[in-house]
């Protein structure tokens, strides 16, 4: 009797046994076939979207057309230079969603890596994931939006100017500037790559440094003297109107211009001293020395010879 019990009690052990193995057989086909079938699947996985709207479950035809549909952020590019900004607007560069790379995001998600990778990044998926999207600009067009924030926010080159101030015996020199032009292809390249990151965020630009020409100051100081002229008579008459007057004359040195400069800003004025040299001969001079001019002549009826009379 004993033995009998025995025996009932290892078959049903068996059966508990197989029935367990079983059951295991049916979850684990249960979960595997799941897995493969999510593996395999052709849409865009559950959970995903762009912006808020839902882009989970659909074909990438789907996808593409629902794009349109996605109302993003303000995209205007915003420069900021040397206190100045500018906003150029996403029409006016041509920004906008790139649906084919944005369509190929949503559909490589869960798509990579190992089989455990992928089946895990799937199931994370479900509870929702934001999809940033890929956008595009015309090349041209901000190209050109480029090229006229560049030439408002820097300058050309520009000459050193001088200035004689013949009455306080001083120059005034105002310094020249090298170009100071902004890369396009600088510009370029690091809006682009904001761009292309979905990054519209304000760009500060690095204020380029102001530099310098080579000036030639011995050229300006050479244009500037020039040496002292007597007055003389133009005619042996020796009128006052014959006086040619005299000129002061000016000495200026290129050292002295240099040495002014030194350790100044590109647009920025000095005012250099000349020396004044006073002629030999002034006009004053000639002028007490010359005869009084005849004005005019006239006839007066008062003498009966119309004997003619000059004014001096």
């Amino acid at each position: 009797m004993q033995m009998r019990d025995s025996e009932l009690q290892r078959g049903n052990k068996k059966i508990i046994v197989i029935a367990a193995i079983v059951l295991a057989m049916v979850v684990l086909f249960a979960v595997g076939g799941t897995a493969y079938l999510l593996y395999a699947y052709d849409g865009t996985y559950f959970g995903l979207t762009v912006d808020g709207v839902k882009f989970g479950g659909i074909t990438r035809m789907e996808a593409a057309r629902r794009l349109g549909d996605v109302q993003t952020s303000p995209l205007d590019i915003l420069l900021a230079y040397d206190g100045n900004e500018r906003r150029i607007g996403a029409a006016d560069a041509g920004v906008g969603i790139d649906v084919e790379k944005t369509v190929d995001r949503l559909y490589s998600y869960g798509r990579q890596g190992a089989f455990t990778d992928r089946i895990s990044t799937i199931a994370q998926g479900l509870s929702g994931v934001e999809i940033q999207p890929a956008y595009r600009f015309d090349e041209g067009s901000l190209k050109r939006e480029l090229e006229q924030f560049a030439q408002e926010a820097g300058h050309g080159a520009v000459e050193t100017a001088f200035e004689l101030q013949e009455g306080s015996r001083q120059v005034k020199l105002t310094l020249g500037q090298r170009d100071n032009v902004l890369s396009i292809d600088d510009l370029f390249n690091a809006v682009g790559q904001k761009i292309t990151m979905g990054d519209f965020t304000r760009l500060d630009i690095d204020k380029l440094e102001e530099t310098m020409p080579d000036i030639d100051y011995d050229t300006i100081a050479a244009e500037i003297s020039r040496p002292a002229k007597d007055a003389y008579f133009r005619s042996e008459e020796k009128r006052a109107s014959d006086v040619e007057p005299h000129v002061v004359g000016i000495e200026l040195t290129g050292g002295a211009l240099r040495a002014a400069a030194e350790n100044k800003r590109p647009g920025e004025e000095i005012v250099v001293p000349v020396r004044v040299i006073e002629p030999a001969v002034t006009t004053d001079v000639l002028m007490q020395e010359a005869s009084l001019d005849i004005l005019s002549q006239v006839k007066t009826y008062l003498d009966p010879g119309y004997v003619t009379r000059t004014k001096i």
